[in-house]
């Protein structure tokens, strides 16, 4: 049996502690040297193990500023022009932040443990190379907490119920209020998504039925010469001061208008 720490013959054994979060195994083990230690298995790792910067041949500060740039909308040049970089490493360096943060947001917010309150959910158009697609997303209004986005060539149910799959999978409960867009989409995938089982003691399938809690409000647009004239709001379940409370039983912020998000989209998008 070899001792913890030591490498077995054909390459070493996976730490029986990998991939569990949260349960304090990994210790400072050197600070000048940035290495951790693992409390399961005795081998020590480097600090940035399991980050972005793993590895990495640059200066942190340097990743960080290239990937900020292109955070706000800079095209792929406006990060190697300036700083004498090759493309295919900024855009390994995009490639490896945007896996970590889809693993962080997995951990961290898609655990069914968000209190979301107030839901704002709304779609727009996306340029890609050589390609336009909508980008569907959506967030906890009071928090302001990113809750996801599902990219689609067309907009349509499918788009707007994977949306919706993944504001049920971070939330902790059903009861909150929807404020979403004109698209009758929504309705209907909220409605398919957001249901309970409903146990009477009876054998079978129980049946699945929305929850009472769940209040949806549309902000619905008029557009002339694509141009928008005018805006109403609507009430698509629940009542209008079960909606009013619900938009100030966060931080007090009644701006219950999807659009809001879109213009917040627009600033990160470009």
């Amino acid at each position: 049996m070899p001792q913890p720490g030591l490498r077995p013959a054909g390459g070493p054994r996976p730490c029986p502690a990998r991939g569990q979060a949260g349960r304090g195994t990994v210790r400072v083990h050197s600070q000048q040297e940035r290495r951790d230690l693992c409390s399961v298995c005795g081998r020590t790792c480097a600090a940035t193990t399991g980050t972005p910067f793993f590895r990495l041949q640059r200066p942190t500060g340097l990743v960080l500023v290239v990937l900020n740039r292109l955070r706000w909308g800079c095209p792929m040049q406006a990060g190697v022009h300036p700083f004498l970089l090759d493309e295919r490493t900024v855009a390994a360096w995009l490639q490896r932040a945007g896996q970590h943060c889809q693993q962080v947001h997995q951990h961290l917010v898609q655990q069914g443990q968000v209190d979301l309150q107030q839901v704002q959910a709304d779609e727009l158009w996306v340029k890609l190379v050589g390609q336009r697609v909508w980008q569907a997303m959506a967030m906890a209004a009071p928090s302001r907490l990113w809750l996801g986005g599902v990219l689609s060539p067309q907009r349509d149910t499918a788009l707007i119920t994977a949306l919706v799959q993944q504001v049920r999978v971070g939330a902790s409960s059903v009861a909150m209020l929807v404020c979403v867009a004109g698209l009758a989409s929504y309705v209907t995938a909220f409605r398919r998504v957001v249901r309970e089982p409903v146990r009477a003691g009876r054998r079978g399938r129980p049946p699945l039925l929305v929850e009472p809690g769940l209040l949806m409000g549309q902000v619905v647009k008029r557009s002339a010469q694509r141009r928008v004239i005018s805006t109403s709001q609507r009430v698509v379940r629940g009542t209008a001061e079960a909606g009013d409370r619900g938009r100030t039983g966060g931080d007090g912020d009644r701006d219950g208008h999807p659009h809001r998000l879109h213009r917040a989209a627009h600033c990160s998008v470009g």
